[in-house]
């Protein structure tokens, strides 16, 4: 699984030599409040998370590094995966704080969902949020998802809003 290549990023393969990006990543005050409360306080916990729950063993599923393509700087993730609780593959999606603002989510998650039709040929995608997180929700909306339903995590019993955006053959 290669690369993709946006104008203005690389989305890569995740590997275990991100872990202090991640490790990073996942304690900013913005993934805490959105995406939950996350027991990488290592770097050692952050490999683990890598291999784990970050990557995945089916080719072209998983997160991928986002790094800006000039410079290489690792300013995000995106990726698609599978939830045992959801019908079709989900997107997601997170950045590091001092790159908010620029069109870095929407640009990554925008070449996601066209690699997801195109070369995975998902017929739909999902994408999941906290019911707080109206920033995310605008973004999936200018995306082209839109609200489905409401979900409970199975295994944090927070209640999360899904949107979906559906592909033709």
């Amino acid at each position: 699984m290669g690369a993709i290549k946006t104008e203005r990023l690389i989305l890569r393969e995740m590997n275990t030599d991100d872990a202090a990006f991640i490790l990073a990543l996942m304690n900013e005050p913005g993934w805490l409040e959105f995406i939950g409360n996350t027991t990488v306080k290592t770097l050692e916990d952050a490999k683990n998370h890598i291999l784990n729950r970050l990557t995945s063993r089916v080719e072209g599923m998983g997160f991928r590094v986002v790094t800006l393509k000039e410079s290489h700087i690792p300013v995000g993730v995106c990726g698609l995966i599978q939830r045992d609780f959801l019908q079709a593959p989900d997107i997601g999606y997170a950045f590091s704080e001092a790159y908010w603002h620029q069109g870095y989510a929407f640009e990554a998650a925008l070449a996601m969902l066209h690699y997801g039709r195109d070369q995975l040929h998902f017929k739909r995608i999902l994408a999941i949020t906290d019911r707080g997180n109206q920033r995310s929700e605008k973004l999936l909306a200018k995306l082209g998802l839109t609200f489905d339903s409401t979900v409970i995590h199975p295994q944090t019993g927070a209640e999360l809003n899904v949107f979906g955006i559906g592909f033709q053959p």
